[in-house]
C-alpha cells in the first residue's frame, strides 16, 4: 500500500534540553513524504532548514525557510505549534540521509538526525492516514500495519508512551487491540482540545508519525462528509465513490479533491463545472449524495477527497485512499449498481483475499457484522460458507432501502449502489383463432399459419387431398391490470411468429420438392414401359418375317 509518511524531531542544542525525535520510517519509492520539525520556542524567529548528507558538516542545504522552495523539497514554519514542516518529493534510494536544522547566528547551527528506508515494496511499518481528525468528546481509532518484529508502542511526542493493552496520554485513554494479524489497532477516547498533536507508532527501532487534530463538534453532525475509507480497484478499470454530506448543504457546489494532503490538494472534477473523460461527478440532493467517477486507474490515482465548498478555509473535506493492483483486487463485488424489487430480495457476493471483521453496512447508518441483523428495517443475512467469498442477502426491501451500501473486510471496502422498484405487471401469453396481419402498431397482433395437408401418393399416382386450415395463434392477453403486452413482450412474439412463419414456408417447399420429384419419377417410369413395348414390337415383327420366310423356302 502507498502511504506518504511524515517524521517528528525535536530540534535540539546547547541549551541542554530534552530530545526525542523520530529516528528511522521506512517509506516507498516514488512517494512523497513531509517532515514536522518541532522546536524550541527560543528559535522561533531563526532561520530553519534541511539539510541532506549522513555527515552533520558535510550535508548540503536542500531547502531553507528563507529561501524559494523548489520542485522535490518545499518548506513552511508555523512559529505558533514551534514546527516547521520539510516536504521531500519523488523519493529514490538517494533519499536516506537527513538533518532538520536551526540557524544559530555567531555560532554553531542545531539539528537532529532522520533516515529514511526506502523500499520498492510495502513498508515494514505504515499507517493507513498521517492526518486524523476527532471531536472534542469522541474517538478515534489508528490502525500500524506492520512486518517487522519489536517492542510495540504509542507515544506522543515528547511526552509518553503506552506499551500495554491500555494507559494514558496526558489524558487521554488508549487502548492497544492486536486482533487483526500484522496490525495492532490504536484507540484514543475522551478526546481533548489539548489532545491535538503529533503521536507516532512503533515496532521496533521503526516509527511512523500521526498527527491527531481535535475541534470543537460542529452544530451540524458528526457525519457532514462521509465515505468509504479505502478501496482496492485494479489499474485500467473505473469506480464510483459516494461522498454523502448533510442536508445543509444541498445547494453548495461538491468536488473531487486529488493529492494526500488536503491542504495541497488540486480539483480534479467539480459539480458545477463539467465532467472530463476521466472523472466524472453527479450530485443527487434528495438522497444527499454526490458520486465520483474514476475511469482508466493508474498508480497515481490512490488519495482523494470527497468536500463539500463552504469557504476556501472552511470547506468539509472527507479522504478516502484507492489501493491500486496489477492482479486482482483484494475485495471486490461482481458489480457496483443492483436493482431488487419491493418485497423482494436481493444478493451481494463479496470476494477477497484480505484479511479481517467482515461487516455490511449503509453509508451514514448501522452495519452488520453478525450472521443476520437489520439495517433501516430491512433484514439482512451474511454467509461465508464459500471460501473468500461473502454473500449478503437482503430481504424485504422497501422502496427506502435505495442507497449507498459497503461490503469490508479488514481495512477495505467496496461501495455498492442498491435501487429497488416497484415490481413489474405479470403479463401472459394466449392463442386466439382469428386471422390478421403483421401491424406496426402497438396493438395486440394474432398471427394464422396455415398448414396444408400433403398429398397421399398411391400406387396408381397421386392423389391430392384437400387443403384444411389449422390455424395457430400467439397472440398476448391483456395484463392485469387490463394494459396492453410492454414492447419487449410484443417483439419476443413477433419473434415467435417470425419462426412459425419460416417453417411453413420450409415445409411447403418440402412438399413442392416431393411432389415435383414424384411426378418426375412418374415421367421416367412412363418413358421406360414404351421402350420395352417397342422392342417388343420390334423382336415380334421380326420373328413373324422368319417364319414366313421359312415357309416360302419349305415350298
Amino acid at each position: 500500500m502507498t502511504v506518504h509518511l511524515s517524521f517528528l524531531l525535536i530540534i535540539t542544542g546547547l541549551t541542554g534540553i530534552h530530545s526525542l525525535t523520530v529516528s528511522k520510517v521506512s517509506v516507498k519509492a516514488g512517494d512523497s513524504i513531509s517532515i514536522p520539525c518541532l522546536y524550541d520556542s527560543q528559535y522561533m524567529n531563526h532561520v530553519k532548514y534541511l539539510c541532506k548528507g549522513y555527515f552533520w558538516s558535510s550535508c548540503s542545504d536542500a531547502v531553507k525557510t528563507n529561501q524559494q522552495n523548489s520542485g522535490k523539497f518545499s518548506i513552511s514554519d508555523d512559529k505558533s505549534r514551534g514546527i516547521f514542516t520539510v516536504t521531500i518529493k519523488d523519493l529514490t534510494d538517494k533519499d536516506t540521509d537527513y538533518w532538520c536544522k536551526v540557524e544559530i547566528d555567531g555560532g554553531l547551527d542545531v539539528g537532529e538526525y532522520f533516515q529514511l528506508s526506502v523500499t520498492g515494496g510495502t513498508p515494514s511499518l505504515y499507517v493507513d492516514h498521517q492526518e486524523i481528525t476527532g471531536f472534542k468528546g469522541g474517538n478515534i481509532t489508528i490502525n500500524c500495519h506492520y512486518h517487522n518484529s519489536g517492542e510495540m508502542k504509542w507515544c506522543r511526542l515528547g511526552s509518553s508512551c503506552v506499551t500495554t493493552s491500555s494507559g494514558s496520554i496526558n489524558g487521554t485513554r488508549v487502548t492497544i487491540s492486536m486482533s487483526v494479524p500484522d496490525v495492532f489497532t490504536v484507540t484514543m477516547s475522551g478526546l481533548r482540545t489539548e489532545s491535538s498533536g503529533w503521536y507516532w507508532c512503533a515496532k521496533g527501532d521503526l516509527q511512523v508519525p500521526v498527527h491527531v487534530t481535535v475541534t470543537e463538534q460542529s452544530t451540524t453532525r458528526i457525519h457532514s462528509m462521509t465515505t468509504v475509507s479505502e478501496v482496492s480497484v485494479k489499474a485500467g478499470d473505473s469506480v464510483t465513490i459516494p461522498c454523502l454530506y448533510d442536508s445543509q448543504h444541498m445547494n453548495h457546489v461538491k468536488y473531487l479533491c486529488k493529492g494526500y494532503y488536503r491542504k495541497y490538494c488540486s480539483y480534479a472534477v467539480k459539480t458545477n463545472q463539467q465532467n472530463s473523460e476521466k472523472f466524472s461527478i453527479s450530485d443527487d440532493k434528495e438522497q444527499r449524495t454526490f458520486t465520483v467517477t474514476i475511469k482508466d486507474l493508474t498508480d497515481e490515482d490512490t488519495h482523494f477527497w470527497c468536500a463539500v465548498e463552504i469557504d476556501e478555509e472552511s470547506d468539509f473535506h472527507k479522504y478516502f485512499h484507492l489501493s491500486v493492483t496489477r492482479g486482482t483486487p483484494s475485495l471486490y463485488v461482481d458489480h457496483q449498481e443492483i436493482t431488487g424489487f419491493e418485497g423482494g430480495n436481493i444478493t451481494i457476493n463479496c470476494h477477497y483475499i484480505n484479511y479481517g471483521e467482515i461487516k455490511w453496512c449503509r453509508l451514514g447508518s448501522s452495519c452488520v457484522t453478525m450472521s443476520s441483523g437489520p439495517i433501516d428495517g430491512t433484514r439482512v443475512t451474511t454467509n461465508a460458507s464459500v471460501p473468500n467469498v461473502f454473500t449478503v442477502t437482503m430481504s424485504g426491501l422497501r422502496t427506502e432501502s435505495s442507497g449507498w451500501y459497503w461490503c469490508a473486510i479488514g481495512s477495505l471496502q467496496m461501495p455498492v449502489h442498491l435501487t429497488v422498484t416497484e415490481r413489474p405487471a405479470n403479463t401472459t401469453l394466449t392463442a386466439t383463432s382469428h386471422l390478421t396481419t403483421l401491424s406496426s402498431t402497438p396493438e395486440p397482433v394474432n398471427v394464422t399459419t396455415v398448414f396444408e395437408k400433403p398429398a397421399t401418393i398411391t400406387a396408381t399416382g397421386l392423389t391430392p387431398v384437400s387443403p384444411t386450415l389449422e390455424p395457430v395463434n400467439l397472440t398476448p392477453a391483456p395484463t392485469a391490470q387490463g394494459g396492453h403486452p410492454s414492447l419487449s413482450e410484443h417483439l419476443k412474439i413477433f419473434g415467435i411468429r417470425l419462426s412459425v412463419l419460416v417453417l411453413v414456408v420450409m415445409v411447403t417447399l418440402f412438399i413442392c420438392f416431393m411432389i415435383k420429384r414424384h411426378m418426375q419419377t412418374r415421367a421416367e417410369s412412363s418413358d421406360t414401359t414404351t421402350a420395352e413395348e417397342e422392342v417388343r414390337y420390334v423382336r415380334t415383327t421380326s420373328d413373324e418375317r422368319s417364319d414366313a420366310e421359312s415357309d416360302v423356302d419349305g415350298i
